[in-house]
C-alpha cells in the first residue's frame, strides 16, 4: 500500500503563495472593486480548499500509519478492523461505520461497527439481501465502489431501498474488501440523519482503509493457518511418540515371550532326553530283574550240588 504523497499539494500551495504581485496589481488597477472583491474571495477559497485538502491528507496519513503500526503489534484482526471502522466514522464525520462480511448465498453479517446515538446498532445482525445478486458481487470483486447521496432518490431496487430504510440509512458510501480473488465483504459509511453528497477524497480514504483491512485479514488468515499447521504437527508428533512407545512395549513383550518359548523348548528337550535315558536304563534293568530269579535258582542249584559233592567225599 502506497502512502499518500503531498508533493502536489505543497507545490500547489507554493504556487498560490508566490503569485506574481506585479500581475496582481495590474489586474487590480484595471478591474472594478466588485470584481476585485470577488477575485479575493475566490483566491481565499482556493487557499482554504488547499489547506483543507492538505489537512485531510495529513489525517489520512496519520490513520494509515496508526493502522500499520497496530498491524505490526498484533495479529488480532478484530482489533485492527475495529480501529479502521472507528477512524472511518471519525474522519468522515458520519453516523455509522460498518464492516459487512459475506457468507454463503450472500448472507451478510455486520461484524464490526462504530455508531453514534441515537442511531441503532447493527452489530451481529445478519441480512439476507435478495437484491444483492451474484453479478453485483462480481462487480465489487472487480473493484466497484458506490456513493449514494440519497437512498430514496437512487436507482436502487425497491427491496434494497427497503432494507436500507430498516437500517435508518439515508446515504451511504460502499467499497469492497477483497482478499486475493475473494470478496470478503464491504466497508461502508452510513449517513442516517440526512442525505449527503460524498466527495472524491472520502471515497479514496474509504478505499485505502478497506485495503488495509484486507491486509490485516490476510495476515490473520495466514497466522491461523500457521497455528493449525503447528498444532497438527504437534499432534502428529505426540501420536508418533505414542506409537513408538507402544511398539517398544510390544517388542519387549515379544522378546519376553520369545525368551519364555526358548526356555520352555529347552525344558521340553531336556525332558525328552531324560525320558530317553530313563528308557534306555529301564531296558537292561528289566532284563536283569527278569533274570534274577533264574540266577538265584542256578545259584541255589550250584550251591546244592557243591554241598552234596563235599558230603560224598567225606563219607568215602
Amino acid at each position: 500500500m502506497c502512502q499518500p504523497s503531498f508533493d502536489g499539494y505543497i507545490a500547489e500551495r507554493d504556487r498560490a503563495e508566490n503569485f506574481n504581485m506585479n500581475e496582481t496589481e495590474s489586474v487590480l488597477q484595471s478591474t472594478p472593486r466588485s470584481q476585485v472583491a470577488a477575485l479575493n474571495l475566490e483566491l481565499e477559497q482556493q487557499s482554504q480548499d488547499q489547506v483543507a485538502q492538505l489537512q485531510r491528507s495529513l489525517e489520512l496519513a496519520q490513520v494509515l500509519r496508526q493502522v500499520t503500526d497496530q498491524m505490526r503489534r498484533t495479529l488480532d484482526s478484530k482489533t485492527v478492523l475495529t480501529t479502521i471502522v472507528q477512524e472511518v466514522q471519525t474522519l468522515l464525520h458520519t453516523d455509522r461505520g460498518v464492516m459487512y462480511q459475506f457468507g454463503q448465498a450472500w448472507l451478510g453479517e455486520v461484524v464490526v461497527e462504530a455508531v453514534r446515538a441515537p442511531w441503532h446498532s447493527l452489530l451481529g445482525k445478519q441480512h439476507q439481501d435478495d437484491c444483492f445478486a451474484a453479478e453485483h458481487g462480481q462487480q465489487y470483486l472487480e473493484g466497484r465502489v458506490r456513493a449514494i447521496a440519497n437512498v430514496m432518490l437512487s436507482d436502487l431496487t425497491p427491496c434494497h431501498k427497503a432494507l436500507l430504510q430498516t437500517m435508518q440509512v439515508q446515504a451511504n458510501l460502499v467499497v469492497p474488501i477483497r482478499i486475493g480473488n475473494n470478496l470478503w465483504g464491504l466497508l461502508i459509511a452510513h449517513e442516517c440523519n440526512a442525505p449527503r453528497v460524498w466527495q472524491p477524497f472520502e471515497l479514496d480514504l474509504l478505499q485505502q482503509l478497506a485495503d488495509q483491512a484486507a491486509i490485516a485479514l490476510h495476515q490473520a488468515e495466514l497466522y491461523e493457518q500457521s497455528c493449525v499447521a503447528t498444532l497438527t504437527a504437534r499432534a502428529q508428533t505426540r501420536a508418533l511418540q505414542r506409537t513408538t512407545i507402544e511398539l517398544t512395549q510390544t517388542l519387549q513383550r515379544l522378546q519376553q515371550t520369545q525368551s519364555q518359548l526358548v526356555q520352555t523348548e529347552k525344558l521340553s528337550s531336556l525332558g525328552q532326553l531324560v525320558a530317553g535315558v530313563a528308557h534306555e536304563i529301564n531296558n537292561p534293568l528289566s532284563f536283569i530283574q527278569g533274570n534274577l530269579a533264574h540266577v538265584a535258582a542256578l545259584r541255589k542249584g550250584v550251591l546244592s550240588t557243591t554241598s552234596n559233592g563235599d558230603s560224598s567225599q567225606a563219607m568215602s
